[in-house]
């Protein structure tokens, strides 16, 4: 009688572990746990950046037009300026070479361009030298400023006397914009009838 009572006890102990075993089975593969090992090879930290980065460039394009667009560059003032030289007395020069300096050049000496190339070049592109009745026209685009300096300086020797070079701060004031640009372009500003007074050479 004993013998039956164990073997009897035997089963119910096995068939409580195969319930057990499936419980924790069925309540592993709901939380997401497999006991199969998967055949697909390991995927590295640089291979999942990539992956990622591929799908990032295959995304399409937004269009953003009518949104703000981030630019860069620099924006650009033109200065136009027209104008007489004379002398002490009040008569025209001949032979004075005007320019507005650009602020890349920086601070003058009495005499740019001496031993600079970039600033001789930038003289003969930009200078005017004036005529029988005293006139120039000189015009240049630079950082948008209230004014910009002129430099005057004497050229043809002392056949119309001998003048000292000077650097005069014209001011470019909001009335003398003639026409505004857009974007970076900010448009022209000029003066017109503008004199400048030379200096003799003492």
């Amino acid at each position: 009688m004993s013998y039956c009572y164990i073997r009897i006890d035997s089963k119910m102990k096995i068939k409580y572990l195969k319930l057990k075993n499936w419980l924790l089975v069925s309540l592993m593969s709901v939380l997401g746990f497999t006991a199969c090992k998967s055949s697909k090879p390991a995927v590295s930290n640089d291979q999942k950046e990539s992956e990622q980065s591929e799908q990032i460039e295959k995304k399409p394009i937004k269009d953003d037009r009518g949104r703000v667009a981030l630019m860069y560059g620099v924006p650009t003032m033109g200065y136009h300026l027209r104008g007489k030289v004379v002398n002490h007395q009040g008569k025209a020069v001949k032979g004075i070479q005007v320019v507005m300096l650009s602020r890349e050049i920086g601070n003058t000496p009495n005499n740019p361009g001496e031993d600079d190339p970039f600033v001789e070049e930038y003289m003969q592109r930009y200078a005017d030298t004036t005529k029988a009745d005293g006139s120039f026209d000189i015009r240049v685009k630079d950082f948008p400023n209230e004014y910009m300096r002129v430099f005057v300086r004497d050229v043809d020797g002392p056949s119309n006397g001998n003048y000292q070079n000077d650097v005069i701060n014209v001011e470019f004031k909001g009335d003398e914009v003639r026409a505004e640009g857009s974007g970076w372009n900010r448009g022209v500003a000029e003066k017109d009838n503008y004199t400048i007074k030379l200096k003799p050479v003492r």
